[in-house]
């Protein structure tokens, strides 16, 4: 009998929960046994002998697993600004330490002049938001690449070859050939500027 011919058996919705809920219970058991493991690694740490009568593991199956979790932002803002003592400055270094590492670096941006207000706003929702398919084809056919300058244009993609490859990279191929005919359409506008 061909390996193929197998067919996968349905479960119904009550396995499938069962089937989780066995799942749960073996996650809520692994993360028990590791919270014992971790806490009695603690004690032993710590100097408290491990086989006291007030052991961690006797705590640690004392555990709730239905207990709620603090939100991320809780946890994130705890990481952002920590309470207590590490929140002061660490000493400054040596002189002889910063020379070894050099100036240091700078910051700043370079950038142009400022551009007028109302081309930056338009320019900038622009690239936000896009042009509408209507005016950026109404934009590619008013401006064609120049006769000197075809290579503006995308270059095509042979037929046999596309028969050839895979569907998602045909695909590629033609959005790929559409931003660039975009660009070469706005260095022909530039181009017709500029002559």
């Amino acid at each position: 009998m061909p390996k193929g011919n197998k067919k996968r058996k349905r479960r119904d919705s009550s396995s499938e929960d069962e089937r989780i809920l066995r799942k749960i219970h073996k996650l809520q058991k692994q993360l028990r046994n590791h919270k014992e493991n971790f806490l009695s690694d603690n004690d032993v740490a710590s100097g408290a002998s491990p086989f006291s009568s007030h052991s961690s593991v006797e705590g640690a199956a004392d555990l709730s697993f239905n207990e709620p979790t603090p939100a991320l932002s809780d946890v994130v803002q705890n990481i952002i600004t920590p309470e207590g003592p590490s929140q002061e400055e660490p000493p400054a270094l040596d002189e002889n330490i910063l020379s070894l590492l050099g100036k240091l670096p700078s910051k700043s941006i370079t950038s142009g002049p400022p551009l007028h207000k109302d081309v930056a706003t338009r320019w900038i929702t622009l690239i936000n938001e896009g042009l509408v398919e209507e005016e950026k084809l109404s934009i590619l056919r008013d401006y064609p690449p120049a006769d000197n300058c075809l290579l503006l244009n995308s270059p095509k993609l042979n037929p046999e070859i596309a028969k050839a490859l895979n569907i998602q990279i045909v695909k590629r191929d033609e959005n790929l050939a559409e931003l660039q005919n975009q660009i070469g359409g706005a260095l022909s506008a530039l181009g017709k500027l500029l002559t």
